[in-house]
């Protein structure tokens, strides 16, 4: 996915709310238990200006996936 369009998404999502009815279906896998939407962690990387990213709990590899797009 491109980056301009990722963070021009997560612009218009910018609130204390956060809702992505859609999934990027390129980061990590809906079948696996417990995953949720790249959506949300771009999000938090976006936001918060991450530069280093640990993501404990790698089941579907979605933090992973995000961490190569943005």
């Amino acid at each position: 996915m491109n980056r301009n369009d990722i963070i021009n998404r997560l612009m218009e999502n910018d609130s204390t709310v956060l809702s992505f009815p859609d999934r990027c279906e390129e980061w990590g896998s809906n079948k696996y238990r417990g995953n949720c939407t790249g959506w949300i962690h771009a999000f938090l990387i976006w936001k918060y200006k991450v530069k280093k990213f640990a993501e404990i709990f790698a089941g579907s590899g979605t933090g992973y996936d995000v961490c190569q797009d943005i």
